[in-house]
């Protein structure tokens, strides 16, 4: 007598059987390309992350696509009418995809991320990769002048704040950037200045002046940084 063995039905998978699949899939694609707009606008506003976070923004940004592919990738496999993959390998197939997804995000941003970061290093002091210097003076009280190479770039009253361009007066070799800050016949006498390089601040250039005390009609500080400007 033949025994007649039955097979239980295929079962599909419980992670694709159910419809919450396919809204954690959209949830967190929708979270990730949030998180990719803010890094966005904040390299817009001149604000952007450190290098030392770079790993792990790409991070973040690979695991959450590859994760919403994953999700949305099995329930569409378990779905809809793929004819060459079975629907009991609807599973594997979403593993499969996400681990891929995962991999080329990753190796595409590694490979991209660096020009945006790149844009925001430090000057190298080359004339060449020079796009922009500008001269920004604030917390003037009560007269500031700056000069470039002995060029009179900036000559501000009591209160003034602004940013001046300055990258038409420097030249290939040694350039000098001097600045005088003066006080009336009252008391107090103070003067911001900083210098941009490529939209990066460049700290060693940079000096700030207060002196509550300081004589009246004249001169009450004055300094002259120098650097170099490569071919």
């Amino acid at each position: 007598m033949t025994k007649v063995i039955e097979e239980e039905p295929y079962k599909t998978p419980a992670i694709l059987e159910r419809s919450w699949t396919l809204a954690v899939g959209a949830g967190v694609g929708g979270l990730t390309l949030i998180f990719l707009m803010a890094v966005v606008i904040l390299a817009i506003i001149g604000m952007p992350p450190p290098e030392s976070v770079k790993f792990i923004i790409i991070t973040i940004i690979s695991f959450g696509l590859s994760f919403s592919t994953a999700f949305l990738g099995g329930n569409a496999a378990i779905r809809g009418a793929i004819p060459f993959l079975p629907a009991a390998k609807a599973a594997e197939f979403s593993l499969a995809g996400g681990v891929a997804a995962f991999v080329i995000i990753l190796v595409v941003l590694s490979k991209l991320y660096p020009s945006v970061i790149d844009a925001n290093r430090q000057w190298d002091g080359a004339m060449a990769s020079l796009k922009s210097g500008i001269a920004k003076i604030s917390n003037v009280d009560d007269k500031m002048i700056v000069k470039v190479n002995g060029v009179v770039l900036v000559d501000a009253d009591y209160g003034y704040s602004g940013s001046f361009e300055f990258k038409d007066k420097l030249k290939v070799g040694e350039n000098s950037i001097e600045v005088s800050i003066f006080n009336s016949e009252y008391g107090g006498c103070s003067g911001t200045f900083q210098i941009y390089f490529n939209g990066r601040e460049f700290e060693k250039l940079g000096r700030s002046y207060k002196n509550d005390f300081a004589g009246s009609n004249g001169v009450c500080k004055s300094f002259n940084v120098t650097f170099d400007v490569k071919r």
